[in-house]
């Protein structure tokens, strides 16, 4: 569970942020309701990891790696490519890149009990590739599998996750 997993890392120091979402409440709800959920904000976990040392911070997001010679590296060869020039934040930051540190979202299912599962959303950098998965992603959310187990619902919360997510990357540009 997100919370414990907080709760056994306290340098991060961070409190869950409540979102309302669309959920089946229990197993036995019949029609989806309104449901609090904590999550973690990213640019509130990207300050936490910054301010829990340099060692950590290029642990998590380069795998150890010197972290501007890893950036100017990624950098030199992405802008070659369609996607990076006509992504608003490289073509609007390109005298800054040496600081600007590509992000992946990620959503995936994870067992939670022998017979659950639980949808887990999370980002980290693409730098980091090699390390421990614990180690290069940064885990914002997670849902019991059953309580949105419905198209329409997956829908609905992936799209309320991104505008979360959207609003919290703008604070960290």
């Amino acid at each position: 569970d997100l919370h414990r997993w907080l709760q056994n890392n306290s340098w991060l120091q961070l409190k869950p942020y409540w979102i309302t979402v669309m959920l089946y409440a229990d197993s036995d709800a019949v029609r989806p309701a309104p449901v609090r959920v904590p999550i973690i904000l990213p640019h509130e976990l990207m300050f936490a990891l910054w301010r829990s040392g340099l060692r950590n911070f290029t642990q998590v997001l380069f795998n150890g790696r010197e972290p501007h010679s890893t950036l100017a590296e990624f950098w030199e060869q992405a802008v070659q490519s369609p996607w990076a020039v006509e992504h608003p934040s490289v073509r609007d930051n390109l005298e800054y890149l040496e600081w600007l540190i590509p992000l992946i979202l990620h959503v995936d299912g994870a067992n939670a009990y022998s017979n659950q599962e639980c949808v887990v959303y999370s980002f980290g950098s693409p730098l980091a590739h090699g390390g421990h998965c614990y180690n290069q992603r940064l885990f914002t959310a997670s849902f019991m599998a059953e309580t949105y187990d419905h198209p329409v619902l997956k829908d609905l919360v992936n799209k309320t996750m991104a505008n979360v997510y959207a609003w919290s990357f703008e604070l960290l540009e």
